[in-house]
């Protein structure tokens, strides 16, 4: 019978490779993984059979002819040594994967193949998940996925990623695993294990990222291009369009493959000052955390969590400019991870620090209007109540200036309201904050306002009733005085001094004032000036006049003797 020998087959990763990838090469270089060929090549040493290798690789010796017919082997006890043979991946055992950590909204299709499936559900907390399940991650969500080698792979906001193949080598040994990131991003970390190498490989439409034991994520932009960014150990990234566009990206570095194939490496942006993260965030509806201008790159990479590690991620997400927006957290402490992206969307070294939120109780809203003009005389600063709040704070400072020594910092307690006549002419701004008081007993004061300005301005002057002239024409008095441009006087007559009772209140927009439709009788006016800037003054001391019993004819003008007077009634 003639001898069949194995056909020959290159090794990935090579020799050198091994060295660099010192967490993820195994010493023995003769077995590696090669999902993207979806096989697994083992170098053939005297003395090995097919038998052998199917328990050791399928964990089931009587699969050693399903190898011989792959390989077109003659005769399973004359394996030639030196020679490759193949272990297609779909003959190795399945796996399964299992939900680590859930944060939102996400979702689950099964592969169609399970037992059971119902379509597209919610995930749940320590959930299965078998091959082929495919994962859908909502905007504000994140979730972590555990495989079956101690892999974690870290799937961020708003993505896609399918669990393509989940498959071990014999009954406990190491995984081969394939994910397919559709849309979004995912970071992994696969520990080292040289006496069982994991083998991951993490895919989108236009490039593959293969490890065996690093820290790496994998970025997918809307145009299709992906980004690599390694973190720990190394990463084989390669094109799907251009054969000869493939790298080993070591620690520090990254990699971004271009919509139409195009590779490029870059070492990493470093990391923001830890001065430059925000430590503070005080909106109850939005979490709003200003950053720097990307003057280096094109946007940042941004995580809140509620540990050190990294691992129970609440907000997350990619943000072009000098702002990241995420729905708004529980008051508390968290931790802010930001990464800055450069031209090609490869995230750099990661800046972490301690954010606390602090936005209960909320502040009130003010019911001044912006920019208000108040009097120095009584200067009346007004907000809407707060429920469930027993003060509020309020304080003013000089325009300009912060509120590190404010002008007037004092705290309320009836109603949300501060009156005063402390202030001289000028241009100021205030702010307030509520203040609840806890189970305990003790005062919990919330954020304060962002500030808003007004303007303490004098009243106008009162008006001199002694200056009021007054004459008679067709027998209605008329009075006039002295007034400026932009003002409106307000007119207050009374049987009284006092004004009691008024028979007469109306405003005017010219100095002058006409007696009409009054009956006979004595009178008292008064006299209130508004300025342009809508103050207005007291009112004046009380302008005695009186009104004659003028005879008046059918037209109501008065009616005149034959010399010329007019006519009083008897």
């Amino acid at each position: 019978m003639p001898m069949h020998f194995l056909r020959p087959a290159p090794l990935w990763p090579s020799a050198a490779a091994c060295i660099l990838l010192t967490l993820a090469c195994s010493a023995q270089a003769q077995t590696a993984a090669s999902s993207a060929t979806g096989v697994t090549r083992h170098r053939i040493h005297t003395g090995d059979t097919l038998e052998q290798l199917a328990r050791h690789y399928l964990g089931d010796a009587s699969q050693w002819q399903l190898l011989q017919r792959h390989n077109q082997v003659g005769s399973p006890y004359r394996l030639q040594p030196g020679s490759v043979l193949e272990i297609p991946n779909h003959l190795l055992r399945m796996a399964t994967a299992s939900v680590d950590y859930l944060q939102g909204r996400v979702t689950v299709l099964p592969p169609p193949s399970h037992t059971g499936s119902a379509g597209e559900s919610a995930l749940t907390p320590g959930q299965q998940l078998p091959e082929g399940s495919r994962l859908h991650v909502a905007p504000d969500a994140f979730v972590s996925v555990r495989l079956a080698d101690g892999s974690l792979l870290k799937v961020q906001a708003d993505s896609t990623l399918l669990l393509q193949q989940l498959r071990r080598k014999g009954r406990t040994g190491s995984l081969q695993s394939v994910v397919e990131l559709q849309n979004g991003a995912v970071e992994a970390t696969v520990p080292p294990n040289k006496a069982q190498p994991a083998a991951l490989d993490v895919r989108t439409g236009t490039a593959t990222s293969s490890v065996r034991g690093t820290q790496f994520g994998v970025y997918l932009a809307a145009d299709g291009s992906t980004a690599t960014a390694v973190q720990q150990g190394a990463v084989q990234v390669a094109s799907h369009q251009s054969p000869n566009a493939s790298a080993l990206v070591p620690k520090g570095r990254g990699a971004a493959v271009t919509a139409d194939g195009q590779l490029h490496q870059a070492a990493l942006l470093p990391a923001l000052p830890q001065g430059q993260l925000p430590r503070l965030a005080e909106d109850a509806q939005w979490l709003d955390l200003p950053l720097p201008a990307p003057t280096q790159g094109a946007g940042y990479v941004v995580q809140v969590t509620q540990d050190a590690a990294g691992q129970q991620v609440l907000r997350n997400g990619r943000f072009t400019g000098d702002k990241a927006r995420f729905a708004a957290v529980p008051d508390g402490s968290y931790f802010l991870r930001v990464q800055a992206m450069d031209g090609h969307g490869i995230p750099g070294l990661p800046a972490q620090g301690p954010l606390k939120v602090k936005a209960h109780p909320v502040p009130p809203l003010y019911q001044t209007e912006p920019a208000a003009q108040l009097p120095t005389d009584g200067v009346d600063l007004r907000c809407t109540p707060v429920h469930g709040v027993s003060a509020y704070r309020i304080q003013i400072a000089a325009a300009g200036q912060d509120f590190s020594v404010p002008l007037q910092d004092r705290v309320v307690r009836e109603g949300c309201a501060l009156q005063t006549t402390d202030l001289a002419a000028g241009n100021y701004h205030w702010r307030t904050a509520s203040i609840r008081t806890l189970d305990n007993g003790q005062t919990d004061q919330g954020p304060f306002s962002a500030p808003q300005d007004f303007r303490a301005i004098p009243r106008p002057a009162v008006p001199d009733a002694a200056a009021l002239q007054w004459n008679t024409a067709a027998g209605v008095p008329t009075m006039h005085w002295q007034g400026e441009p932009g003002q409106s006087w307000r007119i207050v007559v009374a049987r009284t001094p006092e004004a009691e009772h008024p028979v007469l209140d109306t405003r005017v927009n010219q100095p002058a004032w006409q007696a009409a439709n009054l009956g006979p009788g004595q009178y008292f006016l008064r006299l209130q000036v508004r300025d342009p800037s809508g103050l207005d003054s007291p009112l004046s001391t009380a302008r005695q006049f009186t009104v004659l019993p003028w005879v008046r004819d059918g037209s109501g003008m008065p009616l005149r003797s034959g010399s010329g007077l007019d006519v009083l009634s008897p």
